[in-house]
């Protein structure tokens, strides 16, 4: 099956056209009008460095640092980080999840 990851990409929206001939077949898209700026996600993805269109990517990506490009792994590794996506408001955020609900938890008072 292989490690996956959910990726986030940005770039100005006359970059659109050759972004998405790069890849085109996004999980979802978007574009802010008033940022000027087009959006693209993948959920689940395989993003191999290595992988021609991926390769290709990047380094569209890298080529203009107004464009970023963001990776989280399924393990919450944060593998991919290029260009400014805080700009954007978009941010990665790392937190613990407890999902069992019969765990008595008591708070510990130090003395």
């Amino acid at each position: 099956m292989g490690y996956r990851s959910e990726i986030i990409a940005g770039v100005p929206i006359k970059d659109k056209k050759e972004a998405l001939s790069i890849i085109d077949d996004w999980d979802a898209i978007g574009e802010c009008k008033d940022r000027k700026f087009f959006y693209m996600r993948a959920d689940f993805w395989k993003w191999y460095q290595g992988y021609p269109d991926i390769d290709k990517f990047e380094n569209f990506i890298l080529d203009n640092d107004e464009r970023f490009l963001l990776g989280l792994g399924e393990d919450g590794a944060h593998h991919t980080d290029y260009g400014d996506s805080v700009e954007h408001d978009i941010y990665v955020v790392c937190n613990v999840e407890i999902e069992n609900p019969t765990i008595k938890w008591r708070e510990i008072e130090n003395e």
